[in-house]
């Protein structure tokens, strides 16, 4: 029989798993205290939360209606129910159990910011906005509304509302690499190539991982020539996803400028491995085949990649003049 403080020791136990993302051992401290005390509440709630996060979504529910039965007027077991029904695609029912936890605690911000965030998916925009607004008034300082509510303004072109929020995210805080990316994006669009290097630089050194960034900066080295950086910049990119097809077409720009043909060629070639309609990375290794000496090659690439892309896409007419013109 464990006692009510060993208990409580394996629920803070529990909790740090659940803090650093170990779940498998969060769920099975969880269950042990549930085997000692199957009405334990912050146990049933918690457990309910860390199989969510688990992608088990329909055991979750399961658990978090349990919890239910013991007390139903608990805001945090509502708002883990909106959760799982949300990643059930159950929209309207997570509505009503998030807004079931409003009522129950009109102070938790994480209610306003997920229904905002439940909003959006079902473009209900300004239901979204004004739930992300009541979530700031709540907690002027939470970043994540301000940056939600940032990516929906730039959706809708409202650009100087967009930077405003995304500066606000970085107000509150300033290790938050995505609003830098963000940042870094409209800066781009509006030619200020020298700033969205600047917040490229920096959402890379917060989160290495940042693939998008990356991408976006070894892109801006390209255009303005400075090759090796460019290489370097993909690479970086391709380190933190190593399926980025755009990455690996321009990576193989790069190399081919170098006048590595060969990597060239095998960065093109897995693009096409991954995807077999991107229609630049035919057109691209076709080029290269050619201006190698290797003319059949090139026009049987260019002629399997006629076999794979619609004749919308634009590199599409590319290729058919290059078949006109260089392989009869």
């Amino acid at each position: 029989m464990m006692s009510d403080e060993e208990i409580e020791k394996l629920i803070a136990s529990a909790m740090l798993f659940d803090e650093i993302g170990s779940f498998e051992e969060a769920e099975t401290a969880y269950r042990t205290v549930l085997g000692k005390d199957p009405n334990h509440l912050v146990a049933l709630i918690n457990l309910g939360s860390v199989l969510n996060a688990m992608k088990k979504s329909k055991e979750s529910e399961e658990v978090l209606r349990k919890a239910l039965e013991i007390d139903s007027s608990v805001a945090a077991t509502w708002f883990n129910i909106g959760k799982t029904l949300r990643d059930q695609e159950r929209y309207k029912e997570a509505e009503d159990a998030y807004l079931k936890a409003a009522k129950l605690d009109s102070k938790f911000v994480m209610i306003q910011y997920n229904l905002g965030n439940l909003y959006v998916i079902q473009d209900r925009k300004k239901d979204a906005e004004k739930a992300w607004k009541k979530s700031i008034k709540i907690d002027k300082n939470f970043h994540l509304p301000y940056y939600q509510l940032g990516i929906l303004y730039n959706d809708l072109k409202k650009t100087k509302d967009a930077i405003k929020m995304f500066r606000k995210a970085i107000e509150c805080n300033s290790q938050y690499a995505p609003a830098y990316y963000s940042l870094g994006v409209i800066a781009g669009k509006k030619g200020e190539y020298d700033d969205a290097v600047m917040f490229y630089r920096t959402a890379t050194n917060l989160d290495p991982n940042n693939s998008e960034a990356w991408y976006n900066l070894a892109n801006i080295r390209y255009d303005s020539k400075q090759l090796d950086a460019a290489e370097e910049a993909y690479e970086s990119a391709l380190r933190a996803k190593p399926e980025h097809v755009d990455a690996l077409v321009n990576y193989g720009g790069v190399l081919s400028d170098l006048n590595r043909f060969d990597e060239a060629e095998e960065a093109l070639r897995k693009a096409i491995s991954i995807d077999e309609t991107l229609s630049a990375a035919y057109n691209n290794l076709g080029n290269l085949l050619f201006h190698t000496g290797r003319k059949e090659q090139a026009c049987a690439m260019w002629q399997e990649g006629l076999r794979h892309i619609g004749s919308g896409d634009p590199v599409y007419r590319l290729i058919v003049a290059a078949i006109a013109n260089l392989c009869t």
